[in-house]
C-alpha cells in the first residue's frame, strides 16, 4: 500500500514537471518561429546569423516537447518503454547542459570573442529595423553604447553607408546642424535620450547633456557586470533545473523498477 502510494505521488510529480517541459516546449517553439519567420527580411548577414539562432531554438523547443510527451504518457498509460525513453531523454538534456556550462567556462574567451564579432557584424546592418529594435533595447537596458565604446558606432557601415550618412539622410537632424560628426550615436546611447541626440551632442563638450551613457561604457561590458551582479540568481536558477532534472530520472527509473510503480506494466502503446 505504501509503495502504491508513493508511487501515486511520484506520477502526480512527473505531471506537473511534464506540463512545464510542455508550455517550455511549446514557447521555445513559438520564439524560435517567429524569429524564423522575420530573418526572411533581413540582408544576407543578418539572415544566416538570425536563421541560425531560430534553428537552434526550434530543435530545443521540439527536443524539450518531446521530452513532456513521452514523460506525461509514459505515466498516464503506465508504459515501461515510454517511461524508460523519457528517463534517458531527460538523462541526455542534463548532460547536454552541464556540457555546454563547462564548454562555456573552458573556452569563455573564445565565446565572449565570438559574441562580440557578432555584434559587430549586427552594427554594420543597424539601418534594418529589427537590428535598430534590438540595439536601442540592449542599449538602454544595459546602460551601455557600441560594444566595447561608443566610439564603436563611428565605424559602422550598412550596405555600404556610413552611419552619419543614413542618420542624417532619415531626418535624424531636422535642424541641419550636426554637432557629433566625429562619433554619432544612435539616440538610445543619450542620457537624456531625447530625440536627435545621436547627432546633436558636441563630443568635445565633456558636460554636454546630451553625451552617451556618461561611463562610456560598451555593451559588452555592460552585460558582463550584469551577470556578474545577477550570477547568484543565475546560478541557483540552473542548478535547481538540474537538480529537477535528476530528480525527475530517478523518480522515472523508479517508476519502471518498482512493483507499485506500474500495477499493470506495459511494453506497448
Amino acid at each position: 500500500m505504501a509503495d502504491s502510494t508513493s508511487a501515486s505521488c511520484i506520477k502526480w510529480i512527473l505531471n506537473i514537471m511534464n506540463l512545464i517541459f510542455f508550455i517550455l516546449g511549446l514557447a521555445m517553439l513559438g520564439v524560435g518561429g517567429y524569429i524564423y519567420h522575420q530573418v526572411a527580411n533581413f540582408s544576407d548577414v543578418a539572415n544566416e546569423a538570425f536563421t541560425g539562432i531560430a534553428i537552434f531554438i526550434l530543435c530545443l523547443g521540439a527536443f524539450i516537447f518531446l521530452l513532456s510527451f513521452f514523460g506525461y504518457f509514459g505515466t498516464l498509460k503506465e508504459n515501461v518503454c515510454m517511461t524508460t525513453t523519457y528517463s534517458v531523454i531527460l538523462f541526455v538534456l542534463f548532460l547536454l547542459e552541464i556540457s555546454a556550462a563547462i564548454y562555456g567556462f573552458v573556452e569563455k574567451d573564445e565565446v565572449t570573442s565570438s559574441i562580440k564579432n557578432f555584434a559587430f557584424d549586427a552594427m554594420d546592418i543597424w539601418n534594418e529595423t529589427e537590428i535598430q529594435t534590438s540595439w536601442n533595447t540592449i542599449q538602454k537596458s544595459f546602460d551601455c553604447c557600441g560594444v566595447d565604446h561608443y566610439r564603436d558606432w563611428s565605424n559602422a557601415t550598412g550596405h555600404g553607408e556610413t552611419f552619419l550618412n543614413f542618420a542624417s539622410a532619415n531626418g535624424w537632424d531636422p535642424n541641419g546642424t550636426v554637432l557629433n560628426t566625429e562619433f554619432p550615436v544612435p539616440d538610445s546611447c543619450c542620457v537624456s535620450g531625447a530625440d536627435n541626440c545621436g547627432l546633436s551632442y558636441n563630443v568635445a563638450n565633456a558636460t554636454d547633456a546630451l553625451r552617451p551613457v556618461g561611463s562610456d561604457q560598451g555593451c559588452a561590458d555592460g552585460v558582463a557586470n550584469w551577470l556578474t551582479d545577477h550570477i547568484g540568481a543565475i546560478a541557483g536558477l540552473a542548478a535547481g533545473i538540474a537538480v529537477l532534472e535528476l530528480i525527475g530520472v530517478g523518480f522515472a527509473c523508479y517508476l519502471v523498477k518498482s512493483e507499485g510503480g506500474f500495477d499493470n506494466m506495459s511494453y506497448s502503446a
